[in-house]
């Protein structure tokens, strides 16, 4: 034991064991710095491609022209079993995408196609986006963005999940 004590008191008074204290300090930091910079990325990566699904489905969709009747709906689900191949970065089991087809109707909002009843965030966009005896599109899609390499770390903080959510509105052609 003494041989151990007068060794290791050897050890702290050199150059190199400061060295060594401060890497095995720094190294841990650094890692964990090195992995908030992926996570931040992925989120943000999965936030643009959310963005550019939603912006791009809401503008396609707008243009759908509902002759034979029926059409736009038929496209409305087309959009919703492609939206993987839209954006492919997003995993499908965390992507919602929702979409109406509406009309404004001096303040009413009437859905003509829909995935779903139209929701009160849908019904205030259009109020706000879609001038009165018009119709339009809207669109919405949330995505939960889960940790992808350092979850022991990130778990804490983000739980499940962080929920992202992008909507866009185009008015009919």
């Amino acid at each position: 034991m003494r041989v151990f004590k007068a060794l290791a008191a050897r050890f702290a008074r050199q150059e190199r064991a400061s060295i060594v204290i401060e890497f095995a300090i720094l190294v841990p930091v650094l890692i964990l710095l090195m992995g908030a910079t992926y996570e931040l990325a992925g989120g943000i990566e999965a936030n643009s491609q959310l963005n550019i699904m939603v912006g791009q489905v809401a503008l396609s969709w707008g243009d759908c022209n509902d002759a034979p009747s029926g059409t736009c709906q038929t496209e409305m689900n087309q959009y919703i079993s492609a939206r993987t191949n839209i954006a492919p970065v997003l995993n499908t089991s965390q992507l919602t995408l929702d979409l109406w087809q509406v009309t404004n109707s001096f303040g009413t909002i009437n859905v003509v196609y829909g995935t779903r009843a139209i929701t009160a965030a849908a019904r205030n966009l259009a109020l706000a986006q879609i001038p009165v005896g018009q119709s339009g599109v809207i669109a919405i899609g949330s995505y939960t963005y889960q940790a992808r390499a350092f979850v022991v770390v990130t778990q804490p903080f983000i739980g499940s999940g962080i929920v992202l959510s992008q909507q866009a509105v185009a008015r009919k052609s």
